[in-house]
């Protein structure tokens, strides 16, 4: 059981959003409490495995934020086809409000887009039932990140073999 949780814990750590509160929530908790995963249970049981397995996950958390960083400070991710940023100079992610799909670099290129035509194709991916909150499809942000992860650990699994 402890196995299946953690690949499906880490697995969820592909998603930017989803590692930033799992860090968050992690490092309150041993903010207040620096032991909070070191449970009193015998070496076998169910519940210390649960903990170290939740410091394997916080280890790999650490790592695809490291990832990340180095992520973006190689990649733009802007939606906007006029766009010519340089990684270096560009670190701002910002979201679609409406459709939560499309992912920009910087406000001028949300605001250029959309004046270009976005405003009149945006719509069309939103269901009128959907919520306000990230999008089940995940965005470009998202599946470029999980690219770049891939990519990376294949290049260490192949400089290590």
């Amino acid at each position: 059981m402890c196995d299946y949780l953690t690949s499906l814990i880490l697995s969820f750590f592909t998603v930017p959003s989803i590692l930033r509160w799992f860090l968050k929530y992690t490092n309150n908790a041993l903010a207040a409490d620096p032991k909070a995963f070191e449970f009193e249970a015998p070496v076998d049981s169910s519940l210390a495995k649960f903990g170290v397995v939740w410091k394997e996950a916080i280890a790999k958390a650490e790592y695809f934020v490291v990832l990340k960083e180095k992520y973006k400070s190689t990649t733009v991710i802007c939606a906007n086809k006029e766009c010519h940023a340089i990684p270096e100079e560009h670190h701002f992610i910002r979201v679609c409000s409406r459709c939560r799909t499309n992912v920009y670099c910087s406000y001028e290129c949300q605001r250029m887009d959309w004046n270009a035509g976005r405003r009149y194709v945006c719509g069309a991916n939103v269901s009128s039932s959907s919520s306000r909150g990230l999008s089940f499809r995940g965005n470009n942000y998202d599946t470029t990140f999980i690219k770049f992860i891939i990519r990376q650990t294949l290049e260490a699994h192949r400089t290590s073999i």
